[in-house]
């Protein structure tokens, strides 16, 4: 720690203004124009996750009109599914 360090006075005589600038910005991710990593998983989230909800819930339907023996804990275990889903969904809109 130096004794210039709170001191703002020296940054206007030592600094010209283009220097400072990039001073300032040194910490920031250059911008390429491409997609990050993250961006793209958010974009392919948005457009699966409403085709799974419609999976889900014509799965749902087809198995209310079913006489399966674990109609019952199935229908719980999807319903869960598209829970999670729709949680999912709210997070990235």
């Amino acid at each position: 720690m130096s004794k210039l360090d709170g001191n703002e006075r020296w940054k206007s005589k030592m600094l010209l203004s283009e220097h400072q600038e990039k001073y300032d910005n040194r910490n920031k991710a250059p911008q390429t124009g491409r997609i990050t990593t993250e961006e793209l998983t958010m974009i392919r989230d948005a457009i699966m996750f409403p085709y799974m909800l419609t999976m889900c819930d014509k799965s749902l339907q087809d198995l209310k009109n079913s006489a399966h023996l674990f109609k019952q804990l199935f229908q719980q275990v999807i319903q869960i599914i598209m829970n999670y889903i729709t949680k999912d969904l709210s997070k990235i809109n």
